[in-house]
């Protein structure tokens, strides 16, 4: 496995690559950051509901990117089930043959292809408190674009405006598969009690003058190792 040579170019904030020592549980609820898109989204329930949400199996995948911290795979979002189920695919947005060459979950038969103007919606899935961020592949084939990948966390329980812009990203083509930094999840937006609580990821490509697209692969999802 290859390490990957560049980070992800962040066009509206700036973030550090994960730490190898898994964050301690802490008490304190961060501060929400982020932008509500004047939008709401219906992502799909095919996740278990809260009646039925239960921990995870973890394991950490990222040992070579030395992030020593567990994860779990978002609901088929290693893209290897080519019924995408649960997923929104919008804008021609697809399954394609070949996936990260990282190949961290052993798999590289299929990744998501999202064209200019495309979008991708996780379904639900159940998380508490105590999942914070979380981190995915990518690759952009364009070799001249001003185009940017838009990464979107749903807040299913909200009524209206479920949307916050997470981050935005623009990759060039030459740097081959990148590891995101770490994305932050906030399920605190949605109350700061303990309990699960429902959350949905969206990936969108934005149009720009000089079009991309991008290539998503192992979305992986980050809980707080408890102490």
């Amino acid at each position: 496995m290859k390490k990957t040579r560049h980070a992800f170019t962040l066009t509206v904030c700036a973030a550090a690559l994960a730490v190898a020592a898994p964050a301690a549980y802490a008490q304190e609820v961060p501060v929400p950051s982020g932008e509500m898109l004047a939008e709401t989204v219906h992502a799909d329930t095919s996740a278990a509901g809260n009646a039925t949400c239960t921990a995870p199996a973890l394991f950490n995948p990222l040992t070579g990117f030395k992030d020593r911290r567990d994860y779990f795979v978002a609901p088929a979002g290693d893209f290897e089930n080519p019924e995408m189920p649960g997923w929104q695919l919008e804008g021609g947005a697809s399954l394609v043959a070949g996936g990260s060459t990282h190949a961290v979950l052993g798999n590289t038969n299929l990744s998501l292809a999202l064209p200019p103007g495309s979008s991708a919606t996780s379904p639900e899935m159940c998380v508490d408190l105590n999942y914070p961020t979380f981190r995915f592949f990518a690759t952009q084939l364009e070799q001249d674009t001003d185009a940017q990948l838009a990464v979107d966390v749903i807040y299913p329980a909200l009524a209206e405006k479920n949307v916050r812009q997470a981050e935005r990203f623009r990759l060039k083509s030459r740097d081959g598969w990148e590891l995101s930094h770490d994305i932050k999840l906030e399920p605190q937006r949605l109350g700061k009690r303990s309990g699960w609580r429902k959350v949905a990821i969206r990936f969108r490509v934005e149009p720009g003058k000089r079009p991309a697209s991008y290539r998503i692969d192992d979305v992986l999802i980050d809980p707080r190792r408890l102490y």
